[in-house]
């Protein structure tokens, strides 16, 4: 059995992978959406190709999830986020041929997130594994950190880099961050439980009970709907941001703007990290939604 101590070292270097494989994950979605929309002039291009970067997720994030319970997770990691580079290595080489057409970076998209659905999942799950309760309640600032580095970092290298290359090398360091992930998914796989396929119940059936785990707890079942709802309008209001300054500064000033815009994402984490919620969670919920509303509204 892994000690308590050495099961947390385990999670750091597990979580400096995503870490860097989100960061370069940001970098291609705020590059393609400049680019889409500079070459387009169209807020509807660059609403297409963000939607196909969150669909397939949205819709197979169940499915990876029950696929993360019954395989070896370290495999899925492995798998999702080197496939998922096809997709980008499909973009760039449109792009060394020329200008790409919309189609094919919708194609590329596509692909690499249909791929990519398979590592959050197994990845959360890991998590579960290698930390005790106390230790993922420490842990889950530095979860939602990893997760927010594409709104926090991303956006102001990226538009650093945008001012010196263009979009060719943003896909490059997205691609080469699989290396990273996959060499500390491998260094941590003392402390990963291996899956076997061999299960009694089918996929279908661990499918159709997970459904209803969530679906008979009115709370989570609330739960997931309210996320699902707010996770729209941000959306909304994600897309439409970057056409509306675009037409009165560059990339460089979106990406720094998407920085400081975001660092409420790190004064969070950073929060839980060393203060750590263990009572009113409801009631600190609903503030925090409230306020997520009032500062909607403000922006608008």
């Amino acid at each position: 059995m892994i000690k308590p101590g050495k099961s947390f070292k385990k999670f750091l270097l597990l979580w400096s992978g995503q870490l860097v494989s989100t960061i370069g994950n940001g970098l291609t979605s705020f590059g393609l959406g400049i680019y889409v929309f500079q070459q387009t002039g169209k807020a509807s291009a660059m609403a297409l190709v963000t939607l196909l970067a969150f669909m397939p997720s949205l819709f197979l994030s169940a499915f990876a999830g029950v696929l993360a319970d019954r395989y070896d997770r370290r495999l899925l990691m492995i798998l999702g986020d080197s496939l998922s580079a096809i997709g980008l290595v499909f973009i760039l080489v449109c792009l060394l041929r020329g200008e790409a057409q919309l189609w094919q970076i919708c194609v590329g998209v596509a692909m690499s997130s249909v791929f990519s659905s398979l590592l959050d999942p197994a990845y959360k799950a890991t998590v579960t594994d290698l930390l005790t309760e106390e230790q993922y309640t420490q842990a889950s600032g530095l979860v939602q950190l990893a997760g927010s580095a594409k709104f926090l970092i991303s956006p102001i290298l990226a538009g650093f880099l945008l001012t010196i290359a263009d979009i060719k090398l943003l896909l490059v360091i997205d691609i080469c961050t699989f290396f990273v992930t996959v060499g500390t998914t491998l260094a941590v796989r003392s402390g990963i439980a291996s899956k076997t396929g061999h299960q009694v119940t089918s996929f279908i059936r661990e499918f159709i009970d997970g459904w209803n785990a969530v679906s008979r707890n009115k709370g989570v079942f609330v739960l997931v709907i309210m996320t699902s709802v707010l996770t729209f309008y941000l959306g909304v209001m994600e897309t439409l941001t970057i056409p509306m300054l675009l037409t009165f500064t560059n990339s460089s000033m979106i990406g720094t703007i998407e920085t400081i815009v975001a660092s409420g994402m790190l004064v969070s984490s950073m929060m839980l990290g060393f203060l750590p919620i263990k009572k009113d969670y409801v009631k600190i919920l609903s503030i925090s939604l409230f306020c997520v509303g009032a500062c909607m509204a403000a922006f608008g």
